[in-house]
């Protein structure tokens, strides 16, 4: 069985769009469905919060209903740094790994301004620390970590891409890479990078145009780990085109 792990309900039903005989299916305390793809294989889908404990709880849970492999599909923020220098375009598919989790940077989160150019205090202990890996091995994929807090602070998140290569942040992927590692399964994060790290929150509004591009990456993110082939994609926006 796959599990796909989406953050919020309206992506999570676009990814059922590519699935047969699809029903309810709550994943204890989150929203969920269970559908088949095309070559019969089961797929259950649920909606935990972007937040490490909830992507925890139900890595856990989804491996306990018989998960092989657990992929999560969430966002995520570019260092600055590494955007300038990879010339990746904000809005694409990236694959997180391996994943940091640095919650331990919270108190100083709290502490710094968001626009500060230096660290005035050491890291805490244990920062970066040693990344989490899943047994699949995508040579694309790039180093991200996860905080309990949104990152805002571009000179941290610099630094430390400078001295261990985190390119990307989110506030998930490292709960679902500790579920998996302590039920021995795979795991993928996948990630739509679709900002910098910027002081302030950055949230950027909805509109028709990004609800178009949300339904393009969800459609080429199912199409890509072979959730979904080129047609039933088309049968799909030709159904909503009808609608």
């Amino acid at each position: 069985m796959i599990a796909l792990l989406i953050g919020s309900e309206i992506p999570a039903r676009l990814a059922t769009r590519h699935l047969f005989d699809v029903r309810p299916a709550p994943c204890g305390p989150f929203a969920g469905w269970r559908g088949e793809t095309r070559d019969g294989r089961l797929v259950r889908i649920a909606c935990p919060p972007p937040r490490i404990d909830d992507l925890y709880v139900a890595g856990r849970l989804l491996s306990r209903f018989g998960a092989d492999v657990l992929i999560h599909l969430g966002k995520a923020a570019a260092s600055p740094a590494w955007l300038r220098e990879s010339g990746f375009q904000l809005g694409d598919l990236a694959i997180g790994a391996p994943v940091y989790n640095l919650t331990a940077l919270e108190p100083l989160q709290r502490l710094l301004p968001d626009t500060c150019r230096e660290i005035p205090v050491p890291l805490p202990e244990g920062v970066p620390g040693r990344p989490l890996k899943s047994p699949m091995s995508i040579p694309e994929a790039l180093p991200l970590a996860s905080t309990a807090l949104p990152l805002t602070v571009p000179h941290l998140a610099d630094m430390l891409f400078k001295s261990h290569g985190i390119a990307v942040w989110d506030t998930a992927a490292a709960g679902l890479a500790e579920a998996a590692a302590e039920e021995k399964k795979s795991f993928l994060a996948v990630r739509i990078v679709h900002t910098t790290v910027a002081a302030g929150k950055t949230m950027p509004r909805q509109s028709p145009v990004m609800e178009s591009r949300l339904r393009q990456q969800v459609d080429g993110f199912m199409q890509e780990f072979g959730l979904a082939t080129p047609a039933e994609r088309d049968l799909a926006s030709q159904g909503e085109e009808q609608s």
